[in-house]
């Protein structure tokens, strides 16, 4: 089970969504302990940026005794389209935390394959365009083919994005896609 989690319309920071997710957990204990069950809250620039976000992360999960690979990252495809080192450090905190990390509107483009010797990174949300041109495009079909292959031989999980139908994600699951995210209704 894979739950993802954004940052309320309240405006808070991420810090403080994490915290909210954390919470909700200790109260819901039987959540947490399905497994799989990986909670990503998405975050931004800020918290990748900011040193102390996951020393305040490791506060949060150690005094809600929130167990590691239980709790991880989104990073929208402007934060890691363009590495730099603090998205390196970050990286690797998440990983000394236990702290999964799901790359969004994943290709193969903006060198996105270095960022994969990461160990934090556990999660590959394949971009929308991707998923929806593999069945029609050879081109496109073989870069979907690539990523997963690399996925599988690195223990990771991938996500198809904005899945058009069930027959499109029987296709994808048929092609090594783990997840679908939002398969659309074909009646309408």
């Amino acid at each position: 089970r894979r739950y993802e989690v954004a940052a309320g319309e309240s405006g808070e920071d991420d810090a403080a969504t994490v915290e909210r997710v954390a919470a909700w957990l200790a109260r819901n204990r039987g959540r947490q302990e399905q497994r799989p069950a990986v909670f990503t809250v998405i975050i931004g620039a800020a918290a990748v940026a900011d040193s102390a976000f996951t020393a305040r992360v490791k506060t949060i999960m150690q005094h809600q005794q929130i167990e590691r690979g239980c709790l991880g990252f989104g990073l929208p495809a402007a934060l890691w389209r363009e590495p730099d080192k603090a998205l390196g450090r970050f990286l690797g905190e998440c990983e000394a935390l236990g702290c999964g990390v799901l790359l969004d509107d994943y290709t193969l483009r903006h060198d996105a394959v270095a960022l994969l010797r990461y160990p934090a990174v556990r999660c590959l949300k394949i971009d929308a365009h991707l998923t929806a041109h593999a069945m029609t495009d050879r081109v496109t079909h073989a870069e979907l083919a690539a990523i997963v292959q690399a996925a599988r031989v690195l223990g990771l999980h991938c996500v198809a994005k904005s899945v058009a139908s069930q027959a499109a994600a029987k296709w994808l699951a048929a092609a090594g896609l783990d997840f679908a995210d939002r398969i659309s209704d074909e009646r309408k």
